[in-house]
């Protein structure tokens, strides 16, 4: 059975117009039936994320679009994998950098002269500050290998699906 990816269609019907060639109203209802059993999560399609895998139901008397259905399930699935790595990869730097500045901020408010001067006269607020400022410069340097680690993890997937 192919796959194809659910781009936002409004209904059944115009689902069925893009996967498969010249439909009658007779042929469009059949459709729409078996796609709803290959794929009942389509009760719900305003639910439906776009790049959602959907079963294109074998229907030999009818003929599917060759770009909509065509092609291998496994290397559609690869494909769709891939695109969706993509987009967390260009999620995940907005996301880092965020975090650094958030850690960057952190250590400009322990830096104010400010703060220094009040806290110097109690010990506790002294030590207390010292720790924040030990894990605040661990915060930084764990964000810096988890963001290295991450892109070197997606690298890598993407070069195994690109391999297939």
């Amino acid at each position: 059975m192919a796959v194809t990816t659910f781009r936002g269609e409004k209904n059944l019907g115009e689902l069925a117009d893009k996967l498969f060639l010249r439909l009658t109203p007779r042929q469009r209802e059949k459709v729409e039936g078996a796609l709803l059993q290959a794929n009942p999560q389509l009760e719900k399609m305003t639910s439906l994320r776009a790049g959602t895998l959907l079963k294109v139901p074998d229907l030999p008397e009818l003929r599917a679009k060759a770009n909509r259905a065509g092609g291998k399930p496994d290397d559609q699935v690869a494909d769709h994998l891939s695109n969706e790595l993509q987009a967390f990869a260009r999620l995940l730097g907005p996301r880092f950098a965020a975090a650094q500045e958030a850690v960057a901020q952190n250590a400009a408010v322990l830096a104010e002269p400010e703060l220094n001067r009040v806290i110097a006269k109690e010990r506790p607020l002294r030590d207390l500050a010292k720790e924040i400022g030990t894990l605040n410069e661990r915060r930084k340097q764990e964000l810096e290998e988890r963001q290295q680690a991450l892109t070197a993890a997606i690298k890598q997937m993407q070069g195994d699906l690109q391999k297939r």
